[in-house]
This record gives structure tokens, C-alpha cells and sequence, in this order.
């Protein structure tokens, strides 16, 4: 669903070239909010069949429950993300330093309780259901279509201009 997502905003499935320095190569298609949350419906059901299938699974949670890492290591060792969280810490870079619009959206840090594998597939799990979350605060709070895509740097125009001046 998310490839297939890609294929209609880039026009292509990987490689996406569609990202660009000061904006994006095309606006997103007609219908792309509902096509994005049917790709959010879909994965936010699908990670409770996930934890169903395997958190019911007792030799999944034997087998995942193992090597613990102490919360003073982790962070001495330089650890981050989903891993340093899992030993207790509640640190989020995107929380502690917000970059791009994540001071504008509300989310939780989820952190684990003993730093065992489990508790690394439990924090993944559920920032699936976070980051689904997250993005369909983005599609409430997105602008509406405009023609403007990109924006170009000032030098960037004029060496533009000066290139066609001298042909």
C-alpha cells in the first residue's frame, strides 16, 4: 500500500525522486489525504494482529526476553532511540530538540521497563501506532493545495537568468 502510495505522488514505487532542496518536485495527487489514511486504518489495525499473533506467543516472549542493558550503560555507551528507551529513559530527540513540525503534534515517548529485546519489540510496536498518530495530525494541519511546490534561492534564479542572458 505505502509502495503503491509512492507510485502515484513520484511516479515511482523506490528511487523516489520527489523530495527536493526548498520543497518537493509536484504537489501530492488529488484524494492523497484519503489515500493515506486508508494506508493508517490499515497498518494501525494490523499492529494488533501483530501483538495478538506474537504477544500470545509464549516461546516469542521466552525467546525475546533476554539481554537486559542497564539505563546507566545505555547512555554511557551513546545508545538512542528505541533502545535507550527501552531501559526506562524517556528520551526523544524529537521531543527534546523538535525539528520539522514535531513541536506542532502531540505524541508519546514510550519507553520499556527492563531494556530486554521484548520490551524493544513492544516500544516499536506501539510508535507504529504513534507515528499513525502523528501523521494524521500532519493531514489535519496540512495547508491547503497551492501551486507553489518549491521555493528557489535568490542566487539560484540569478544564475538561472544570467545562464540564458549569455545564449
Amino acid at each position: 500500500m505505502i509502495l503503491a502510495f509512492f507510485e502515484k505522488t513520484a511516479g515511482l514505487r523506490l528511487n523516489l525522486n520527489y523530495v527536493r532542496p526548498g520543497g518537493v518536485a509536484a504537489d501530492l495527487p488529488d484524494g492523497w489525504p484519503d489515500d493515506v489514511l486508508v494506508i493508517c486504518d490499515t497498518i494501525y489495525a494490523r499492529t494488533f494482529e501483530y501483538d495478538e499473533l506474537l504477544t500470545a506467543s509464549r516461546s516469542f516472549v521466552i525467546a525475546w526476553s533476554a539481554s537486559r542493558p542497564r539505563r546507566r550503560g545505555g547512555v554511557a555507551l551513546g545508545v538512542t532511540g528505541p533502545l535507550l528507551r527501552s531501559t526506562g529513559v524517556a528520551w526523544d530527540l524529537r521531543r527534546a530538540m523538535p525539528y520539522l513540525a514535531y513541536d506542532q503534534v502531540e505524541f508519546d515517548v514510550i519507553v520499556g521497563t527492563y531494556g530486554d529485546n521484548f520490551d524493544r519489540y513492544a516500544i516499536r510496536l506501539n510508535e507504529i501506532r504513534e507515528s499513525i498518530r502523528i501523521v494524521r495530525q500532519c493531514i489535519e494541519k496540512m495547508p491547503s493545495a497551492t501551486t507553489a511546490v518549491r521555493i528557489q534561492s535568490h542566487a539560484a534564479a540569478e544564475g538561472a537568468h544570467r545562464r540564458v542572458d549569455e545564449h
